[in-house]
C-alpha cells in the first residue's frame, strides 16, 4: 500500500536517508505551497537544489497542492455557484 506524507522543508533538504528509503519504497510525498516558498529563504539558488535534490529523482511520486490563493478563489466560485443554482440569496456584505 503506497503512503502519502505531507513534507516541511526540514524533511525535503539533502542529506536525508530517511526522505530517500521512503520514496523508493514507491510511497509519495504532499508538499504545500508553504514548503516551496520556504524553499527560497537565504541563498536561493542553493537552497532551491538542495530542497528539489531528492524529490526530482522521483518526480511521478510529488503532489503539489493548489496555492491558498487557488483554493480561496475555487471557494468562492463554488459558493456563488451553489447560491446561483439553488436561488440562494447573498448576504449583506458576503
Amino acid at each position: 500500500m503506497k503512503l502519502q506524507k505531507v513534507i516541511d522543508q526540514n524533511y525535503l533538504r539533502e542529506p536525508n536517508e530517511s526522505l530517500r528509503r521512503y520514496l523508493s519504497k514507491g510511497n509519495q510525498v504532499v508538499l504545500t505551497d508553504f514548503a516551496c516558498m520556504e524553499s527560497y529563504k537565504g541563498n536561493s539558488l542553493i537552497n532551491l537544489e538542495r530542497s528539489q535534490e531528492i524529490i526530482s529523482k522521483y518526480p511521478k511520486q510529488v503532489i503539489i497542492l493548489k496555492s491558498t490563493q487557488e483554493v480561496i478563489s475555487l471557494t468562492k466560485e463554488n459558493i456563488k455557484a451553489v447560491r446561483e443554482r439553488e436561488h440562494v440569496p447573498s448576504i449583506v456584505g458576503g
